[in-house]
């Protein structure tokens, strides 16, 4: 089972079609064990095969993950929320939750807010030390584990104005466990930036996060005290 999905994380991270020799080298796996592999998942339609004999995933994951979303109570619970949130302020709301040290994104609603040539879709991760709820999961972790993260962690930057030095990256670490939202100001889009709230579960637990996306004009004119007080009692209204 574990190999399975070796094969089908790998394929995912690639742009490109893929020949059974090349996941075998990539994974250290006997080609005949990748050609098993493929050939299960292309029955039950999770993978296709390219007449020049190279393979792709298809769109069937994404399906699944449909799937989930719609199944998730929670979600239900919370998009009334993020729609009533992009109406108030005229910007895009995205809900994220946290995978190991990235940030997965889960659902957007609102307006669409040009990201350059990327957009994000449901399931994309991003890094955690240049976006908002990244920087408020990063605020969660215990200050030892979060200065060994950041010492074996590949810091590039993503725009001129992403923060890549580790000590600044600290201090604003800090700046967002003390204030209780993240925020980044084109750090990872030049021109988009995003506060992040916390949403919580039943125990108090901060699960995932809500993030309100502007042009960086729009959140200029939008940030400040009552802003984020009004945003915070929306939410605390809501349960979240």
């Amino acid at each position: 089972m574990k190999k399975i999905f070796s094969v089908i994380e790998y394929m995912s991270t690639m742009e490109r079609k893929l020949s059974i020799q090349e996941i075998s080298a990539a994974l250290d796996l006997s080609t005949a064990t990748v050609y098993r592999i493929l050939t299960g998942l292309k029955s039950m339609g999770y993978v296709e095969q390219h007449a020049n004999k190279q393979y792709y995933l298809t769109y069937k994951l994404y399906q699944l993950s449909g799937d989930v979303i719609n199944r998730d109570d929670a979600i239900d619970k919370i998009i009334p929320i993020m729609n009533y949130l992009s109406m108030r302020y005229g910007c895009e709301v995205g809900l994220a939750a946290f995978h190991e040290m990235s940030i997965i994104h889960i659902i957007s609603v609102g307006e669409n807010i040009s990201f350059g040539t990327l957009y994000p879709m449901p399931g994309q991760t991003f890094s955690s030390y240049c976006t908002a709820a990244g920087k408020l999961f990063l605020a969660q972790m215990e200050p030892d584990a979060l200065v060994e993260w950041l010492a074996r962690e590949r810091i590039v930057p993503h725009t001129r104005n992403t923060i890549i030095d580790r000590d600044e990256l600290l201090r604003e670490i800090d700046r967002t466990r003390a204030q209780g939202y993240g925020v980044v100001v084109g750090e990872l889009y030049d021109l988009i930036a995003c506060v992040a709230f916390p949403v919580h579960d039943g125990s108090g637990a901060i699960t995932g996060t809500l993030n309100l996306s502007f042009t960086v004009e729009d959140f200029k004119r939008h940030m400040g005290e009552d802003f984020v007080k009004e945003v915070e009692d929306t939410l605390k209204s809501f349960g979240i």
